[in-house]
């Protein structure tokens, strides 16, 4: 885990990393900025008691509680703007560090831009589930952590493996390692969660994950059609 990790790091002084790292900063500070405004523009329209003094001082804590959320779904929002730019991003860490793979299966735009929907709107939906526990001190690390860990864990991935393999392969890769990339997932998240560090590091955590899963095993399942592993030598 440590070393996929330090390769990724070591890559953000490459001219290639640091023009996406650029454009994602900016993709950040936008998504953040969304979150925040629509957050808060929806704490402050709900009229919660209907006495004037009480509202303001809902408003007033509604702009914390605001901050608060966007800060809280921001790692699932950047998912989306990952799937975006996770070409380039794969493309620089692979020149680099894996010049003899062969070209991705190919990929049109509709594509990614659903998978990439697809996947916010799962690990936002699910934050906001347990928005409530995320209120409640040390159950809330715990939650917050694992809950995103695994699902960041399973969306970086499969952003990566999917330019790879086909559905199935993807899903029976996640099966074999799902506990190491749980694992890699909370460490994305734990890092998301850093001021300033989170409107870089979506990018990192693209390099990291796909440093993770080129130390898997998937080129057999992506060269066959057999998804079991194979039977024990008796």
């Amino acid at each position: 885990m440590i070393s996929p990790f330090l390769k990724a790091i070591g890559q953000v002084p490459d001219p290639d990393f640091r023009s996406v790292m650029g454009r994602a900063l900016l993709y950040a500070i936008g998504t953040f900025a969304l979150l925040l405004t629509f957050t808060w523009w929806l704490i402050v329209s709900t009229r919660f008691f209907g006495i004037g003094w009480l509202e303001w001082i809902v408003d007033f804590v509604g702009g914390a509680t605001a901050i608060i959320v966007a800060f809280l779904l921001f790692p699932g929002a950047m998912v989306f703007v990952v799937s975006l730019m996770l070409e380039k991003i794969a493309r620089a860490v692979e020149r680099k560090h894996y010049p003899n793979l062969p070209e991705p299966r190919p990929q049109t735009m509709s594509e990614i831009i659903l998978i990439g929907l697809r996947y916010t709107a799962i690990v936002v939906a699910l934050n906001l589930l347990f928005l409530p526990l995320f209120f409640i001190p040390i159950i809330n690390i715990f939650v917050f952590v694992g809950l995103n860990g695994y699902l960041l864990g399973r969306e970086y991935f499969e952003l990566v493996a999917v330019r790879r393999l086909e559905p199935e392969g993807v899903k029976y890769i996640w099966r074999q390692y799902r506990m190491r990339l749980w694992l890699a997932g909370m460490i994305i998240t734990s890092l998301l969660t850093i001021p300033v560090v989170n409107w870089f590091m979506p990018v990192v955590a693209a390099a990291y994950m796909l440093h993770i899963f080129e130390g898997l095993a998937y080129r057999e399942v992506s060269s066959s059609n057999n998804l079991e592993p194979p039977a024990p030598v008796e």
